[in-house]
């Protein structure tokens, strides 16, 4: 309730205040400026008042015969054939060759070897795979499954064999990283 009334007595006292409040006069130059055009709109001229219409005379004026109308046929517009473009000849793209390198087997750890095989196009490593990873044990398997398609991946994206490990795949991921070291050097000789 306090605060109602709180909120009230405020809204009061706020429009109290705007009604109170007076716009400081002019300053003497805008007062001035104020004051010489108000003179000039009221010694304007005065408008003239519109000319009464001319009266008929008493003369008759000869009156215009109607003008012949002559039907001019309205120019129509051809449309001019235009040849279509000729076939711009765009040479064939070259083939880009797509080599593929396979580097030697490295160990990964105790659990197998790590083969990495690398297809380049062009000057850029456009895939990576290892077809043969350590699989002998379950959990090489687990760990492998999901490692292997990571270090595909981070090869294509780093184009070198300067790759980050797969956390919990270390051995894999030294091995990958030697096997692919291996395709790589085929590739540049």
């Amino acid at each position: 309730m306090r605060r109602v009334l709180a909120a009230v007595f405020l809204t009061v006292a706020g429009v109290v205040m705007l009604l109170q409040y007076r716009t400081p006069p002019l300053p003497p130059v805008k007062r001035a400026i104020a004051t010489a055009t108000a003179h000039v709109v009221a010694a304007a001229p005065p408008r003239p008042k519109s000319t009464p219409k001319p009266t008929p005379s008493a003369t008759p004026k000869a009156t215009p015969a109607p003008a012949r109308t002559v039907a001019t046929p309205v120019p129509t517009r051809r449309r001019v054939a235009t040849p279509p473009p000729k076939p711009r000849r765009t040479p064939a793209p070259t083939p880009v060759v797509s080599r593929t390198y396979t580097g030697a087997p490295a160990a990964a750890c105790n659990y197998g070897d790590v083969v990495v095989r690398i297809t380049v196009r062009g000057t850029r490593i456009s895939d990576a795979q290892a077809p043969t990873y350590p699989t002998d044990r379950r959990q090489s398997q687990q760990i492998n499954q999901d490692a292997i398609p990571q270090l595909d991946q981070e090869t294509v994206k780093a184009q070198s064999s300067n790759i980050d490990t797969v956390s919990g795949a270390t051995c894999t991921s030294d091995g990958y990283r030697t096997s692919l070291q291996s395709a790589i050097d085929q590739w540049k000789a």
